[in-house]
């Protein structure tokens, strides 16, 4: 009976290790097909949140991420760091805390940081007429020009590094907030505003509006407007859908309603942790290959995202080049301020 009861335990330890180990491969091939951040983000966190609520052994969680090459690693910074998660990787924690820390090493090869800025950028408000409707993708700002965007935020920790690297050389930038994320940590998004940042809306919860009724579109929008302006008292009138995916109803509505329809035309990928070939996705890779599309452009909306570390980790050097290339960073605003305070979201 005994033998029969070990057998039947060990079955039951190799069927969790290899549906966890199925599961990670799963969020690597997600990860690497992922069209936005939301996506990608999702991709490790739901293989977490599976095994938490499997109650998944430390064990068998260990040795299947110890297993990863650091680029499939990579991908689970986040919830390797979640205190969250600790008791699924307490046999680990230290080791991955290790391997993390190669894994930063590696991607920040040939990077600044914040203490190498010693200068100021050229930096300009500029103004927009949006009462009939506004759709922004490169902003019209004439060239070696760019605009800076930050999505996905307020973040407790990171947005604020966002905010002080702008400061240091003189500039602005565009923070398309979650409503959601508003609410959990009001006093972030003060701080980004009274540094003289723009706020705008992201959504309440970064859902993709193509799969939602107009009504619930609406609400996204508006219970946005509302906490951000309850927060701040105020609201840039400039709404980014969440992974770009607009309506047609949603887009006669807000060029109506005196909302700006505002979307990029540069994609950094700051999320993306790892290349279609299994390497780890280097700062240097990422501030590259931004840097290219903004050079065969020659200006634009440049996305990045204040939820992700690397892209604390890559903004000094990106910055950095950005300067030495001769650009001048813009704010878009309002031509009636006014609108700021009395949105026509109802």
């Amino acid at each position: 009976m005994k033998t029969l009861f070990l057998i039947l335990v060990s079955v039951s330890i190799f069927s969790c290790q290899r549906s966890t180990e199925s599961d990670l491969n799963q969020a690597v091939q997600t990860h690497i097909e992922a069209k936005s951040s939301a996506e990608a983000e999702d991709a490790c966190q739901k293989v977490f949140v599976k095994a938490l609520n499997e109650s998944t052994t430390s064990k068998v969680m260990c040795k299947a991420l110890l297993a990863r090459t650091n680029a499939e690693l990579s991908i689970c910074e986040d919830e390797i760091a979640d205190p969250h998660f600790s008791n699924l990787i307490a046999d680990c924690k230290t080791e991955l805390a290790t391997r993390i820390e190669q894994i930063k090493t590696e991607r920040n090869q040939e990077v600044l940081t914040s203490a190498d800025l010693n200068f100021k950028f050229p930096f300009e408000i500029q103004y927009r007429d949006i009462q009939s409707g506004y759709t922004a993708v490169s902003g019209d700002v004439q060239n070696k020009q760019v605009v800076l965007t930050f999505d996905d935020g307020p973040h407790p920790t990171l947005s604020k590094n966002v905010v002080d690297i702008l400061n240091r050389v003189g500039v602005k930038a565009h923070f398309m907030e979650v409503g959601k994320h508003v609410q959990e940590h009001p006093e972030i998004t003060q701080m980004i505003a009274k540094n003289g940042n723009s706020i705008g809306n992201h959504s309440w919860d970064h859902s993709q509006f193509t799969k939602l009724s107009f009504d619930d579109q609406l609400k996204q929008i508006a219970d946005t407007n509302k906490m951000i302006i309850n927060t701040i008292g105020w609201i840039d009138p400039f709404f980014r859908y969440p992974y770009g995916s607009t309506t047609p109803e949603m887009n006669q509505f807000l060029k109506t309603h005196g909302e700006a329809n505002f979307l990029w035309s540069i994609d950094s990928n700051d999320w993306k942790k790892i290349n279609a070939d299994q390497t780890v996705r280097t700062n240097a890779q990422v501030i590259q290959e931004t840097l290219d599309q903004i050079d065969q452009r020659g200006r634009g909306i440049v996305l990045f995202h204040d939820i992700q570390s690397r892209t604390i980790e890559l903004l000094p050097t990106f910055l950095t080049r950005l300067h030495e290339r001769g650009y001048k960073i813009v704010l878009l605003q309002p031509s009636d301020l006014n609108s700021k305070k009395n949105s026509r979201i109802p």
